[in-house]
Order: structure tokens, then C-alpha cells, then sequence
């Protein structure tokens, strides 16, 4: 049996964004392990959607890293 691979996009902004094949299925994790990129202190982005580590990847998405901006609370 053939081992399937998906082509994701990764990276920390500011910075570089990567192109990594990873073997199917995949989830954020295993996608920057396999990028070197440690996700401490940034927000998790899916094709710009809030996620967590744990979020299923799936061919072609885009996985970004923002660091979190804190602005004014209006009360």
C-alpha cells in the first residue's frame, strides 16, 4: 500500500512561509514538527481560521502562525 502525502503551506508571520509534504491524514501538530516551527506564544491560523493543534489538515491549506495582538478592551 502507497503511502499518500499532502502539500501544505507554513509559516510564522513576520517571517517565511514554507511548502511542506506530509504524509495523509495530518493535523497542525505533526505539520510544524515536520516544519521545525514550535508554536509557543502564536495564535493558530487554518486558511485563516482560528484553530488548535489538534485541527485535521487537509491538501493545498495554509497554516499560519501570528503572534497575538493585544488591543483595547471596550467595556
Amino acid at each position: 500500500m502507497c503511502e499518500q502525502f499532502i502539500t501544505v503551506r507554513v509559516g510564522q508571520l513576520p517571517g517565511t512561509i514554507q511548502t511542506i509534504k506530509a504524509p495523509s491524514p495530518a493535523d497542525v501538530k505533526s505539520v510544524l514538527a515536520k516544519a521545525n516551527i514550535n508554536p509557543s506564544g502564536y495564535e493558530l491560523r487554518l486558511d485563516s481560521v482560528r484553530c488548535d493543534i489538534n485541527t485535521k489538515v487537509a491538501d493545498g491549506q495554509t497554516i499560519l502562525l501570528v503572534k497575538a495582538i493585544k488591543g483595547n478592551c471596550l467595556s
